[in-house]
C-alpha cells in the first residue's frame, strides 16, 4: 500500500497507522502541524518505508508501539513494527532514531535509499524485524520521488478539490500546531456545510448531501483530533441534485439516497419510517444500507415540469407492486423504472417494500 502527495493539514494521527502490514510505502506527504504523530507501526508484521516526507511541527513524525517516544503506550499496546526512513525532512517535533538508541527508537534512518536493514535490528516488544520490501524488485514499482524540501509547495498547490473547493479554512499555526482539542470553528463550518458544487465529471451533486465518499480515505482510522475527525474527500457520486427548490427545471438528474440523505430533501416531500435492519443493496457502485419502509403511512410526493424517467431501487428480491399516483406498478428484481409526465406525483405503498434509492432523469 502506498500513501503519497497527501496534505495532512493539522490532523492528529493515523496517516497511516499500520497494523501487521509488511509493505507500506509512505513518500512525499506533507505533515502540517500534526498534533500527535505522523506514521505509526504496530503489530508484529508492520514494515513501513518513510521516504522524502516533510514533517512540519509534527509532534512525533514516527511511532513504533511500546518503544522510543511511545513510552507510556499511548500509541499502542501491541507488539512494535518497524519503520525505515530515508530523505525525510523534519522541522520541529521530537523523535528517537536507531542511531541514537538502538534498543528503543522511533525509526531507523537509512544512509541510502536501498540500504537493507539487518535482521538483528528488532522491535523492543515482540522482536520483529523489517521486511526490506522496498529493495525487493518483485514487489516495488517505478516511481519518481520529489525532494522533501519541495513537498510543501507541490502538495499544497495541488491537494484537494480543483480550484480549492467551496469550503476554505486556514489554521492558526500558533494554536493548532500543538493543540489536540477539536477546532470548534472548523467543526461548525463542516457540520453546517452545504455544497455549491454542480457536477464532477458529469455526475450531479447535492446541496443536501456532503457525506458520500468516493475517494480512498480510511475513515475507520480517523481520530477526533483538532480537525474533528472529518474527512472531506467527497466528490458527489450518488449525491442529490436538489437545487434548493421544489422544481426540476434546472437539473437533468435528481437523486435521493436514503442511506446518506435520510428523509432530507428540497425536492421530494417524504413521510414514513426509515430502517437500517432490512439488509444492504448494491446499486450503481453504491452500498445502500438504509431504506424507507413503504407502509400505509408512507408517502413521497414531488412535481416535475417535464417528462422524466423514475427509477426506484428496492431489495433485489422484491418483485411486487408499488403505487405511482395510485396505480399499482410491478417491480422486477428490486428495480422499478417508469416514465412520468410533467405534473404532480406521489409514491405510496402497494405491497410492503423497502425503498433504498430514487432517481429522476430527463
Amino acid at each position: 500500500m502506498t500513501y503519497h502527495h497527501n496534505w495532512f493539514d493539522h490532523s492528529d494521527s493515523r496517516h497511516p497507522r499500520v497494523r501487521n502490514a509488511s509493505a507500506v510505502h509512505v513518500y512525499n506527504n506533507y505533515y502540517d502541524g500534526v498534533s500527535k504523530y505522523g506514521i505509526g507501526a504496530a503489530g508484529g508484521g508492520s514494515s513501513v518505508f518513510s521516504e522524502a516526507n516533510y514533517f512540519r511541527n509534527t509532534n512525533h513524525p514516527w511511532l513504533i508501539a511500546q518503544q522510543g517516544s511511545d513510552t507510556s503506550n499511548v500509541f499502542s499496546s501491541e507488539d512494535g513494527g518497524m519503520i525505515k526512513s530515508y530523505g525525510d525532512l523534519i522541522v520541529g517535533g521530537s523523535y528517537i532514531t536507531y542511531q541514537t538508541n538502538n534498543t528503543s527508537f522511533d525509526a531507523y534512518i537509512a544512509s541510502t535509499r536501498d540500504e537493507q536493514l539487518d535482521s538483528s535490528i528488532k522491535s523492543l516488544v515482540g522482536g520483529h524485524s523489517y521486511s526490506n520490501f522496498d529493495t525487493d524488485s518483485s514487489i516495488m514499482y517505478d516511481y519518481v520521488v520529489d525532494a522533501a524540501e519541495d513537498v510543501e509547495s507541490i502538495v499544497t498547490s495541488k491537494a484537494g478539490r480543483v480550484n480549492g473547493g467551496d469550503l476554505q479554512y486556514e489554521f492558526d499555526d500558533s494554536i493548532a500546531d500543538t493543540s489536540y482539542d477539536i477546532d470548534s470553528t472548523l467543526k461548525s463550518l463542516v457540520t453546517n456545510y452545504k455544497t455549491s458544487l454542480v457536477s464532477v465529471l458529469g455526475l450531479t451533486s447535492s446541496s443536501n448531501d456532503n457525506t458520500t465518499d468516493t475517494g480512498s480515505s480510511d475513515s475507520s482510522d480517523t481520530d477526533s483530533g483538532n480537525n474533528g475527525g472529518t474527512d472531506n474527500d467527497d466528490t458527489g457520486s450518488g449525491d442529490n441534485d436538489d437545487s434548493g427548490s421544489n422544481s426540476d427545471s434546472d437539473v437533468s438528474t435528481i437523486i435521493h439516497n436514503f442511506t446518506t440523505d435520510e428523509k432530507n430533501s428540497s425536492f421530494f416531500t417524504i413521510s414514513g419510517n426509515l430502517s437500517t435492519s432490512k439488509g444492504t443493496v448494491e446499486y450503481n457502485g453504491l452500498t445502500l444500507t438504509q431504506c424507507l419502509k413503504l407502509e400505509s403511512s408512507t408517502s413521497i410526493s414531488f412535481t416535475t415540469t417535464t417528462e422524466m424517467t423514475l427509477i426506484l431501487v428496492f431489495n433485489t428480491e422484491f418483485a411486487k407492486k408499488v403505487k405511482i399516483d395510485g396505480d399499482g406498478k410491478i417491480c422486477s428484481n428490486g428495480i422499478l423504472e417508469i416514465t412520468l409526465t410533467a405534473g404532480s406525483h406521489t409514491i405510496t405503498k402497494g405491497d410492503t417494500a423497502n425503498l433504498y434509492y430514487i432517481s429522476l432523469s430527463k
